[in-house]
């Protein structure tokens, strides 16, 4: 997903729970145990809602491109979670189903 809103900040999620507001870390670059090189990333808000994201990016983010605004905007206004019991019979195990609307679909 990403949505990078400037240099320093981006949007995120965690595919079941939020959305999640990251700041850039620095300059520093991280080596994974691969050798994979990733972008520094520090995770520093997180939302289940469109309008409580806009305010925090009003707040925290500076000037934001217009072409990430849009995308935020087109955000669902809720990020949904369906929790569903299985054919447990102690009905202990809980499935996670995500739903997340695709973002620039009409």
């Amino acid at each position: 997903m990403p949505i990078i809103l400037n240099d320093k900040w981006r949007i995120t999620c965690d595919k079941r729970m939020q959305w999640i507001l990251q700041r850039r870390a620095g300059n520093k670059v991280r080596v994974s145990a691969t050798g994979t090189i990733r972008e520094p990333w520090d995770s520093r808000y997180f939302f289940d809602t469109r309008a409580g994201l806009i305010s925090c990016i009003s707040e925290h983010c500076g000037e934001v491109s217009a072409s990430a605004l849009e995308a935020v905007g087109k955000l669902p206004g809720r990020y949904e979670v369906r929790l569903e019991r299985a054919n447990d019979p102690d009905g202990k195990e809980l499935h996670i189903e995500h739903r997340e609307e695709k973002i620039g679909a009409g």
